[in-house]
């Protein structure tokens, strides 16, 4: 069974094509990615036409993702995202109350929208909200330099490129959570140049 089709050409740096995705299994990812890190599964549809150069292309179609799991064997975390197309008009991806659910299936939010005409540096406006969510549960073990449980509350809106982003808002650690992180004595080495890098008021 055919999963995958894409069609390209290709004059003067510019490209004119398609795409299309038919529960293309996103175990393949696996082969990329450390065995210590995200394991993805499900699968992945899209149908997607593109013109223009990487700076400036022309997109319109839709991605989804189709009963698909992350799982980060360092946090203990699993998050599976809803099953609705994501659309995708003029270049513009659209987020409309696009759910990313926990272990407990309690949504993280995401509405707005990210620009990709220019593909090498897309531009985000984002708006984020999650309430109790579950980031970490893994308990302690050989190695781990974070474990125990940790619940969120999050506020927060995302603007600007790639290479010129900003991320405001309010992150609140909830009073059930009960986690450790063992700090690294490199850590303490560079500590001067981490200084500035979070402010807390």
């Amino acid at each position: 069974t055919r999963v995958a089709s894409i069609r390209s050409d290709y004059q003067k740096g510019v490209f004119d094509g398609s795409i299309s995705l038919t529960r293309l299994p996103l175990s393949i990812t696996q082969a990329f990615i450390d065995k210590e890190g995200v394991m993805i599964d499900g699968h992945v549809n899209s149908r997607m036409e593109f013109k223009g150069k990487l700076t400036g292309m022309m997109s319109n179609g839709y991605l989804q993702l189709d009963s698909t799991y992350a799982y980060s064997p360092m946090l203990g975390a699993t998050l599976h995202p809803t099953n609705e197309k994501i659309m995708i008009e003029n270049s513009r991806v659209t987020l409309k109350e696009y759910h990313i659910y926990d272990k407990a299936n309690t949504p993280f939010v995401m509405n707005g929208n990210i620009d990709i005409t220019n593909l090498l540096n897309p531009k985000l406006s984002l708006r984020l909200n999650a309430t109790d969510y579950e980031v970490l549960n893994t308990p302690q073990g050989a190695g781990k330099s974070i474990y125990g449980k940790m619940y969120v509350d999050l506020r927060s809106m995302i603007r600007g490129t790639l290479d010129n982003i900003r991320m405001m808002g309010e992150l609140t650690i909830l009073s059930k959570s009960n986690f450790a992180y063992i700090l690294p004595e490199s850590a303490f080495e560079t500590s001067k140049e981490l200084d500035g890098l979070v402010e807390f008021v």
